[in-house]
């Protein structure tokens, strides 16, 4: 009888074994899972869906606009919108013209996602507009004005549109050549980064190129001259 008791005990704790080990390795499944989803999930968030090129059909612009274009084929699926806004009321027709025939030179020997737009009104609240619509990740444009002096002032187009807190911006320099996004500078003076660090786009642009970041510390109350 107690041998037979024996028995039962270590059958009980054999199967109590067995049940826990399956328990283990369901859990650990479910975990796996939940990782797998979760990561999948944030890569989602890192996605770049839309970007703007705006285009004056200044050389500069055009010039903007070919890089963006070879910029972004690392990025397929990205929308890209060639955006032009006008100020004559019958001057729509030309500039959808003109947009479709950029288009056009832009996809040769190339694939893009590429809409188009023209719209009238002011081009910084109506560019703001349209970021804010669509929910843009970047916009990528170049100095539009055509005086190479007005360049270096803050009432220039870009620099209007770079000081927006609701997309980052790349300014392309008068007649850069392409080359890929292979680092990334952040200048900061490490106050308050918390709330300053614009964390989300950063890791977007750095997502999408691939590329690696770089943090300079940059603070007034200790600057060195150097002579």
């Amino acid at each position: 009888m107690q041998v037979f008791d024996n028995g039962k005990k270590i059958l009980f704790n054999v199967i109590t074994f067995i049940f826990i080990g399956i328990c283990k390795l369901i859990s650990v499944f479910f975990l796996n899972v939940h990782k797998k989803r979760f990561i999948l999930l944030h890569i989602n968030k890192l996605v770049m869906n839309i970007v703007i090129i705006p285009v004056d059909f200044s050389e500069n612009s055009l010039n903007a606009a070919s890089y963006g274009v070879k910029l972004l084929s690392v990025v397929p699926d990205a929308e890209i919108i060639l955006y032009h806004v006008y100020d004559a009321a019958d001057a729509y027709d030309n500039r959808v013209e003109s947009l479709q025939k950029l288009k056009d030179e832009l996809l040769q020997n190339r694939t893009a996602n590429i809409s188009l737009l023209a719209e009238m009104g002011d081009f910084v609240t109506e560019l703001e507009k349209l970021a804010r619509h669509r929910q843009a990740d970047l916009i990528i444009m170049g100095i539009t004005n055509r005086s190479a002096l007005t360049e270096v002032f803050v009432g220039n187009n870009a620099l209007k549109v770079s000081e927006n807190k609701y997309c980052p911006v790349i300014i392309i320099p008068s007649n850069a050549e392409f080359s890929e996004i292979k680092n990334v500078m952040l200048a900061t003076d490490l106050k308050d980064t918390i709330s300053t660090t614009p964390t989300a786009p950063i890791k977007k642009v750095l997502s999408a190129f691939n590329a690696k970041l770089f943090i300079v510390n940059v603070n007034s109350e200790h600057y060195i001259e150097i002579s």
